[in-house]
């Protein structure tokens, strides 16, 4: 039995050491893509995206699609902290949600800071002392969404976090920073307008938007706050919910904040 083992082990030494050359060897095409683009933002959601998903479609077992989603994306933090280390900001909580999202997002070569408050990291997304921000996103979270449009921010990404006392409590959290995100090719729209759900119903159905979350009564106590967040398959640019969102504008059902990202919520389970 020894011996059989043995020769496992002499098998994954040899696996590993192929392991680490060619993470070099990606490292060093990250680098030079990095030194092409200049200028240019070095973190493009939409094709890391891209990227993870192909790593859980292409995954034959017997590590679980998780697994290889956290090593991938791990692997993209490592590479991109070569080009340039993000700079990653959250509020900082007493049951550290915020931190753990953020490494979920970016991975633990990013560059974390801690905000006593959100407004405080919105205005360094802003200002560009902070390249990415990471918020909560629930029903309580409209003034958010209206801040990060004041500020002319858009979402970028969304990350699930399960709750340390019950584990089928997941708690959700968007990203954001100063760039509008092209489409990935599975997307998801973040839609904050003034409405009644009831009202919305038929315009959804004719359109064949898929309707993925609804929830109403955002914010706000008084009446005139009341407002309706929408999560809709799909990027915004594209159609079948360019056209809906131009009706949306042409009807009654004043936009109040829209963001279109990529939708990552297959690749964690």
């Amino acid at each position: 039995m020894e011996s059989e083992i043995q020769k496992h082990r002499v098998q994954i030494d040899q696996i590993d050491h192929q392991i680490r050359e060619l993470l070099n060897k990606r490292a060093t095409h990250a680098q030079s893509i990095g030194h092409l683009k200049g200028e240019k933002a070095i973190y493009r959601p939409e094709r890391e995206a891209q990227v993870l998903r192909r790593a859980v479609a292409d995954n034959a077992g017997p590590l679980p699609n998780s697994a290889i989603f956290r090593l991938q994306r791990e692997v993209m933090s490592a590479c991109l902290a070569l080009e340039k280390p993000l700079r990653v900001g959250c509020v900082a909580d007493c049951d550290l949600y915020g931190e753990v999202a953020a490494r979920l997002q970016f991975g633990q070569s990013a560059q974390l800071q801690l905000f006593q408050e959100e407004v405080l990291l919105i205005e360094q997304v802003r200002l560009g002392q902070v390249d990415y921000g990471i918020i909560p996103l629930g029903k309580e979270n409209g003034s958010s969404l209206l801040n990060l449009a004041k500020k002319g921010l858009s979402l970028c990404g969304e990350v699930f976090v399960s709750e340390s006392q019950n584990q089928d409590e997941i708690l959700p959290f968007v990203t954001f920073g100063k760039e509008a995100i092209p489409a990935s090719g599975i997307d998801k729209t973040l839609i904050l307008l003034e409405g009644e759900m009831s009202a919305l119903q038929d315009l959804i159905k004719e359109r064949g938007v898929e309707l993925i979350i609804q929830t109403e009564s955002v914010f706000g106590k008084d009446a005139a706050a009341q407002m309706l967040l929408l999560a809709v398959a799909g990027h915004k640019d594209s159609e079948p919910l360019k056209t809906f969102l131009k009706m949306l504008e042409e009807g009654s059902f004043p936009i109040r904040f829209i963001s279109s990202y990529p939708d990552l919520s297959d690749c964690y389970k």
